[in-house]
This record gives structure tokens, sequence and C-alpha cells, in this order.
């Protein structure tokens, strides 16, 4: 176990570090929690507003689209923790930027598949935060690619080391 001092030494090492990248007298205006939401970003559960934010392409030009209905049927059985995996698995991570948080928003799209659609996944690209959700045919079949399609991205989170 390592001494007071050994810990007292890294601590230093570390702020130092830290204060380089990060004004001291800036950092100073902030409060533990505040500091916190800037530097890894902000809890996201509003879920609602997700859903108010969102826009549709492709085939689902409007939130009424049966399927998209669906979606948010599905989407609102999830737990909270799997709530927490789709905003990973569209964005990339669990948490929003604080400064971004009023510009955030997610696309729903129709991808273009070969062969019937309910043999599909959803597929996300992170860095637009964009969904490409097949025309599934039932919400049990949405439901079944959705929940494995979380489960399989955060196994390849934990592989890689990212897991939070």
């Amino acid at each position: 176990m390592p001494s007071t001092h050994q810990w007292k030494v890294c601590f230093r090492s570390s702020s130092a570090g830290f204060f380089q990248v990060c004004d001291q007298d800036l950092v100073k205006l902030f409060r533990p929690r505040e500091l916190k939401d800037v530097l890894v970003g902000k809890d996201f559960n509003d879920w609602a507003r997700l859903k108010q934010v969102t826009v549709y392409a492709g085939e689902y030009t409007t939130p009424l689209h049966p399927t998209i209905q669906m979606f948010w049927e599905v989407f609102d059985d999830l737990t909270e923790d799997q709530k927490k995996a789709f905003l990973r698995f569209v964005t990339g991570f669990e948490r929003v930027p604080i400064l971004d948080l009023e510009k955030f928003k997610m696309t729903i799209r129709d991808p273009e598949v070969q062969g019937p659609p309910d043999q599909f996944y959803p597929n996300a690209h992170t860095c637009s935060s964009d969904l490409e959700l097949p025309l599934y045919s039932t919400k049990e079949i949405m439901q079944t690619r959705l929940t494995e399609a979380l489960s399989s991205n955060k196994i390849i989170f934990k592989e890689a080391g990212t897991e939070l």
C-alpha cells in the first residue's frame, strides 16, 4: 500500500499536469460538481426531450410513421441502463457535452438493405448521431434486434477497455 508521502507526490504530479491544460484561475470559478459536468459531460436522461429533437429522414419523414411509433414504444420499454446504452450506441457517449446540450439531436433514417429488413440490425453513425432503423415488421422483432445491438455494442466497448 502506498504511503501518504507517495500519495501526495502522485497528487502533485496529477494536479500539475491538469493545470497545464486548464487555467487554475478559471477552475476556481467552478464548484466541484460544475467542474465535473464541464470536463466529462452531463448525465442525460431527458428522454422526452430526445424524442422532441429527433429528426427523421428517408422513408421516415414524420414521427407518425408506423415504424417510428413502434420504435418509441420499444424505446420507452427499455430500462434506464439500456437507454444510456442506446445513447452510447448512437453518439459514442453516455453523457452529453454541457455546452452542446441545446444542440444535441438524433436523426433516424431507414437504411438501404438488400433483403428482408427483419434480418438486419439497427446501425449507428456516432459522428453525426444517426440511427439507421430498418422497417421491421413487428415490435417484437424490433425489440430483439435493438437490444441485441445494444448488448453487442456494450461487449465491444468492454473489450476495448472503455466501458463505463
